[in-house]
């Protein structure tokens, strides 16, 4: 269930799925001239504000496009993961710093620091797309969101925010080392509720759902933190594989996952996922834990349980873009090892 065989190769691929390229969009050689980098007295912009008096020219490439494209995508990215996908010839994040804050001063995105504890290390700026920014995009024909309050955020779901950019990170750069699948549809959480048919011309997702259980008269409410659809096209016919995400930090009890569970069950009893994909493609649940002591439990309660039988287990430790497809750090409820994709042995 769920798992394609492919072949690795060494190839580059493009961060955005094919379904969200904009058809009015070449690569572009030339760059675009915006205001605002540094001050021309050399006195260091200010880490907290817009200096936007420090005028100068600014060049604004193809990669400061791609960064805010990409954080159009994913809604808040730390300096880190930017260096991640967009610098990975930087060993540090000095180079997509200085980058992200000539972006910042020009108005095109905007930051927040997340909580930081006492006595431990700062903690990195995290990025969002600013309104200027998304109207940039929007004149070079990318669609762009950009949310309303994005400062305002609470501590709690800006580290789940980042938890789940992690996996959709390691998620784009573990398609890049194959030429068989692609990701057809990534739609996080905060995206189903504004109506999750804006993100796909093909389906329209019901995916905040609530359903009553005719065992305990019970409502379970379906929200996954991702959808994910991944997708290969052989000898002209089309295979999906179905996945939902839900990236779990300890914060509550495992009786809550298997209310989830229970829901996932429902769901596929009354066949809904069948509106999103073929009707013959089933799904998995991806359960990204936050300690493989937690996960061990979380697999021990959810064994023999109704529905555990299409969930799989890990912890984020062994996560990245080379193990998350590739590699059988997964594990069924009763211990068996899965791998969401099969690398195809050379001949």
């Amino acid at each position: 269930m769920g798992q394609f065989s492919v072949k690795i190769w060494g190839a580059t691929g493009s961060l955005l799925s094919r379904n969200q390229q904009s058809k009015n969009h070449k690569p572009a050689k030339q760059s675009w001239m915006i205001k605002m980098t540094h001050s021309p007295a050399g006195k260091p912009l200010s880490k907290h504000k817009r200096e936007p008096k420090k005028v100068g020219a600014f060049i604004v490439t193809d990669r400061d496009v791609a960064i805010m494209r990409a954080l159009s995508q994913y809604r808040y990215l730390s300096v880190s993961q930017v260096r991640k996908l967009f610098f990975p010839e930087s060993k540090s994040t000095q180079t997509a710093n200085g980058r992200l804050k000539k972006l910042f001063h020009s108005g095109y995105i905007h930051k927040v620091a997340p909580f930081t504890r006492l006595g431990a290390p700062v903690s990195e700026y995290v990025y969002f797309l600013d309104k200027k920014g998304a109207k940039y995009l929007d004149d070079l024909g990318f669609p762009s969101i950009t949310w309303r309050k994005a400062r305002e955020v609470k501590q709690q779901f800006l580290q789940h925010a980042l938890d789940l950019s992690d996996f959709r990170i390691n998620l784009e750069l573990g398609l890049r080392q194959q030429e068989l699948i692609t990701l057809d549809t990534f739609i996080p959480d905060f995206q189903m509720k504004r109506g999750a048919n804006q993100y796909s011309s093909k389906h329209r997702y019901e995916l905040y759902t609530d359903l009553v259980s005719p065992i305990n008269r019970r409502t379970y409410v379906i929200y996954p933190d991702a959808l994910i659809v991944l997708t290969a096209e052989i000898n002209g016919k089309r295979y999906d594989s179905l996945y939902f995400l839900e990236v779990d930090r300890g914060t509550h009890g495992l009786e809550k996952i298997r209310e989830k569970v229970h829901g996932y069950y429902l769901y596929h009893t009354k066949g809904l996922h069948k509106q999103l994909v073929s009707s013959s493609t089933d799904f998995t649940v991806l359960f990204q834990t936050s300690s493989e002591k937690r996960a061990n439990n979380m697999r021990e309660m959810l064994a023999g349980y109704i529905g555990a039988d299409r969930v799989w287990v890990t912890d984020y430790s062994k996560v990245d873009e080379n193990t998350l497809l590739f590699e059988p750090i997964w594990k069924d409820v009763i211990g068996n090892d899965k791998t969401m994709l099969a690398r195809e042995k050379p001949t």
